[in-house]
Order: C-alpha cells, then structure tokens, then sequence
C-alpha cells in the first residue's frame, strides 16, 4: 500500500514538473506575416515645400499583409527603414496593430512622412514619385505580433520591395 501511494505522489509530482515545461514546447511554430504593396495606390497626401511649409512629403502606401499561420496572431508594432531608388529616406515604425485571422488577409495603409530635403538624391526621387516616375520602394523592418497573449519579434529582414508608378 505505501509502495502505491509512493509512485502515485511520484507520478503527481512529474506530472507537475512536466506541465510546467509544456508551453515551451508545444508552442506552436509562428512565421511571419506577409506584406505585399498595391503599386497603383501610393499616392502623394501632402507635400510642403521647404520655403512655404516644413518640407515633408507625406506618401500614402495601401499594402496587403498575410498570416500564413494555422492560428490567429495580432500585428503588433513595425519597426521600419524606407528606402526609395536605394536611397535610405525614413525610419519610422506602425504601432496600430491589428488582428490577422489564419491563413486571411487583410489591408493595411502606411503614411510616411519623407523629408524633402534629406539629400539631393532623396529629393530627385521626391521629385521622381511627384512626377509619376517609375521608382523603386522597399521597407526593411521587424515585426512584433502577439500570439495568444505572448509576444514574437521578426528580425530585421525586407519586407517589401516594388517598382511604383
């Protein structure tokens, strides 16, 4: 009988030690989502000339982000570098998350605010996407989502590049 209520504590016990582990391995696997750019809306809101404002050009970007994930996962925060014809333009970030269901899409719309006057090189591009030039955007940036009251941080990778008109 005390043999019995031996391993029956011991069984208890291990079962408690292993619980304890459990959310660090049956964690599921999260990917990142997926951002995609609808080229032929970015269009120009704002623009201030230097002179007669506080020369910044505000550009809005409608893009497209995917959960490829079995499970529902909250886009949490966007750290980002704009880069506009490889000329470094912004570093900003998107803090108004929102929900992506599994496996769903869903838009999404970035301002960015772009100094005019960052550099001449800058501001020939500037000038380029007023113009309606064809000119080459990409965002390098991490992302932050939350998974089931947890938080995940993406390295720093590309998440877009596009040719815009």
């Amino acid at each position: 009988m005390k043999r019995k209520i031996k391993l029956l504590v011991l069984a208890f016990l291990l079962s408690l030690s292993l619980t304890s582990c459990i959310p660090s391995f049956i964690q599921p696997i999260i990917r990142p989502p997926i951002f995609s750019i609808q080229t032929q809306g970015v269009s120009v809101v704002d623009i201030q000339p230097p002179l007669l404002g506080n020369g910044n050009l505000v550009l809005l970007v409608p893009m497209s982000v995917y959960n490829p994930n079995n499970i529902d996962i909250y886009l949490d925060r966007i750290d980002f570098d704009l880069f506009v014809n490889s000329h470094f333009a912004i570093n900003s970030n998107f803090a108004n998350g929102f929900q992506l269901v599994a496996g769903g899409s869903a838009p999404m719309q970035l301002y960015v605010t772009i100094p005019v006057l960052r550099g001449i090189d800058l501001a020939g591009d500037v000038i380029g996407i007023i113009e309606g030039r064809k000119t080459t955007v990409r965002v390098d940036g991490s992302v932050q989502v939350r998974v089931l009251d947890n938080f995940r941080v993406f390295a720093r990778t590309t998440l877009l590049s596009a040719r815009i008109n």
